[in-house]
């Protein structure tokens, strides 16, 4: 469960534009008391919006400010779901091929072992390398060297909205024909690192 973020002031713009407003009010009255000092109204204006400003706008500050902050704490946050997934299908792809007697393996273990819950290629590279890392073949089996270069995030997405079976039809062929977002830059194994 992700943690509770503080609004940031991209999420509040009306205390954003309540602040800059109040700043530059006081700084008209400010220098309409410096033109002329002989109004009476104008300090006490004063005293008035720049209270107001430091009500509104330190509050819109530290927002702006803690924004970085937000993010870090974000992304560290996504990084431990990431890892977590991954080693969430490693472990259950593990369970899957070394029971007695093995229940399956190669991409319909992957399959069975939650692949589909992943959100990248670089997170079904880590939980393959994962796989690989506790001494198991790697689960791409006979396809690793034509799926090395492809997105596999694609190709299960594929798999999954054909319903195809892995274990029937046994050839992925032509998932690999379909689909379009197929070639990937990313090196076979690179990808969040995942400790089994």
């Amino acid at each position: 469960m992700l943690p509770h973020f503080k609004k940031s002031a991209h999420q509040r713009p009306w205390s954003v534009g309540l602040a800059v407003g109040a700043a530059l009010i006081e700084l008209i009255l400010a220098l309409l008391w410096l033109a002329d000092r002989s109004r009476d109204w104008a300090e006490p204006a004063l005293v008035v919006i720049g209270i107001l400003f430091v009500i509104l706008g330190i509050p819109s500050l530290r927002d702006l400010l803690g924004k970085p902050e937000d993010e870090v704490v974000h992304q560290e946050v996504e990084r431990r779901e990431s890892e977590d997934r991954v080693r969430h299908v490693c472990d259950a792809y593990l369970h899957l091929t070394t029971e007695f007697p093995p229940q399956t393996a190669g991409l319909n273990g992957l399959v069975r072992a939650g692949v589909y819950l992943l959100r990248s290629d670089s997170e079904i590279r880590a939980a393959i390398k994962c796989v690989e890392g506790h001494g198991a073949q790697t689960p791409l089996g006979s396809w690793s060297d034509r799926l090395s270069r492809k997105d596999l995030f694609c190709f299960f997405k594929q798999a999954e909205a054909r319903n195809f079976d892995f274990v029937s039809v046994g050839n992925p062929s032509e998932i690999l024909a379909s689909c379009k977002c197929m070639e990937t830059e990313t090196a076979p194994n690179s990808g969040p690192q995942a400790d089994g």
